[in-house]
């Protein structure tokens, strides 16, 4: 038996079915230069996050991991409109931990050891 359109469309994802498949929208996206973007900006940010600080203050002031709106696919925005903003909170910041864990072992483990708690994340 077929599932039609609109039953699909009334179907409501669990937490871990809205972080998989926003995980799969970051590994899916690419830069100019053809490379994984998310990655990348995974890359650049695990060892600075800890040290980084503000230029002119010199406060500490970790920098934010950016999420570009249009990078994400309309039905995980969809999802995520149905659920808490504590929820939007956690399961964004999953997500984006997901990309960290997956450079490697060792990055795996500074980034649950240094980097997990000082994470930010914004949408552009």
């Amino acid at each position: 038996m077929a599932i039609s359109y609109e039953e699909k469309q009334k179907e409501i994802w669990t937490t871990n079915k809205i972080i998989e498949e926003f995980h799969y929208d970051f590994i899916s996206a690419k830069g100019q230069d053809g490379l994984r973007k998310y990655e990348q900006q995974a890359k650049f940010l695990l060892y600075r996050i800890p040290v980084w600080r503000r230029p002119g203050t010199r406060n500490k002031q970790s920098p934010t991991f950016t999420i570009y709106l249009k990078d994400i696919c309309e039905e995980v925005k969809k999802q995520l409109n149905s659920v808490s903003t504590s929820e939007v909170r956690s399961i964004v910041k999953e997500a984006v931990s997901i990309i960290f864990e997956n450079l490697g072992p060792n990055e795996k483990e500074y980034f649950n050891k240094h980097v997990r708690h000082l994470l930010k994340v914004a949408f552009v």
